[in-house]
């Protein structure tokens, strides 16, 4: 029976779900692709079955039985916890009301992501109805624990649930005073497309007389993350601090995909094609003004790791090249503006560094 069980769990919902995560993710994978999905949902399988299984083992060791407006994991916990101190219990109580804000801000955020996603998805109305009920279910559970057992610790859990909030309002305001001095830097989006003026110090040279291949040039790679200001920023810093050094510039760019947000394919198909958009920009950009140029891009849940494999196929082609990558400069440091942005860069310059590829990193002042 017990071996029924799990069979059907596992091959049930759980598994299905597990699939359509795994085949909506394939294009994220690790190469080979079909090798590591086979292992992700050999892991899956494992997990469930050891969870049903434990469940199943501490059923039988509690004599859990069956009763009337309880369900079987209620009567576990009843069991579990009976013998308990009051300052276990008001640690219980703490942890299990933090489990269902989790819950709650899960379903609040899938409804809002229904409401907003408005073309493309299929069955939106039900899966925001879904959604939706969860949504009311976890508030109603979560308030309700939160009311009687508010001596028992729920009192700390509105408390730092209240403080986490307060965290999450003030990293909204930093970040939000952050776009705004990066909207400055985007006024060089403009410049460069309208007249180019920045990129060189002198009289623009002739295109078709430097556009022609040459892999023994010295040739500077930049990391970059979209066409905008803060890019070319960088990119105008290279050409003001070493003038006519490169001959050849080639782009970078990785399309960072969050695992744990994951939309699908379509996602992963707008997603190439906005890199692959920038990186012609910035091409048509460079070799505008009689350099060579070319664009290399990947996506993957690890910036670092997609930027060494790109590595190798761009020795293969410019054996000679350094590395350059932008930093944003704050007026003022502090705690958050360490905290909370990307040094990415840091992580890559130790990376290449490893492999005897010179990385240099040009501030980029906000």
């Amino acid at each position: 029976m017990l071996l029924l069980i799990l069979r059907s769990y596992c091959m049930g919902a759980g598994t299905y779900t597990g699939i359509e995560a795994v085949s909506n993710g394939l294009p994220v994978l690790r190469e080979p692709r079909v090798r590591t999905a086979k292992r992700t949902m050999r892991y899956m399988a494992i997990s469930l079955a050891v969870m049903v299984m434990g469940l199943m083992f501490a059923y039988l060791l509690y004599r859990v039985e069956p009763q009337s407006g309880k369900t079987l994991n209620a009567v576990l916990f009843e069991h579990v916890t009976g013998d308990w101190g009051d300052r276990s219990k008001t640690w219980f109580v703490i942890v299990t009301l933090a489990v269902f804000i989790t819950f709650v801000l899960s379903q609040l955020g899938m409804v809002r992501h229904w409401w907003s996603t408005r073309t493309g998805v299929k069955h939106r109305w039900w899966k925001l109805l879904i959604n939706g009920v969860g949504l009311v279910l976890t508030v109603f559970i979560l308030v309700s624990v939160t009311v009687l057992k508010f001596h028992e610790g729920g009192w700390i859990t509105l408390l730092v649930t209240g403080s986490l909030a307060g965290i999450a309002v003030v990293i909204k305001g930093h970040y939000y005073k952050t776009g705004r001095l990066l909207s400055k830097l985007d006024n060089l989006v403009e410049v460069a497309e309208s007249s180019g003026s920045g990129l060189t110090t002198g009289k623009t040279q002739d295109m078709k007389s430097h556009q022609g291949f040459d892999p023994t040039a010295k040739t500077a790679v930049l990391l970059v993350s979209g066409f905008n200001g803060r890019e070319l920023h960088t990119l105008f810093s290279v050409f003001r601090t070493f003038e006519k050094t490169f001959r050849n510039f080639v782009f970078v760019d990785i399309g960072m995909v969050d695992a744990g947000n994951f939309k699908g394919l379509a996602e992963i198909e707008h997603l190439r094609a906005q890199i692959k958009s920038d990186l012609d920009r910035f091409v048509y950009f460079v070799q505008r003004h009689g350099y060579y140029a070319e664009g290399f891009y990947s996506i993957g849940v690890d910036v670092v790791d997609e930027i060494a494999q790109i590595t190798l196929r761009i020795l293969e082609r410019f054996p000679n090249p350094v590395f350059f990558g932008g930093q944003l400069i704050f007026p003022n440091d502090s705690f958050l503006s360490r905290w909370l942005h990307n040094y990415t860069v840091f992580a890559v310059q130790r990376r290449l560094y490893s492999k005897g590829i010179p990385v240099v990193i040009m501030p980029i002042r906000v």
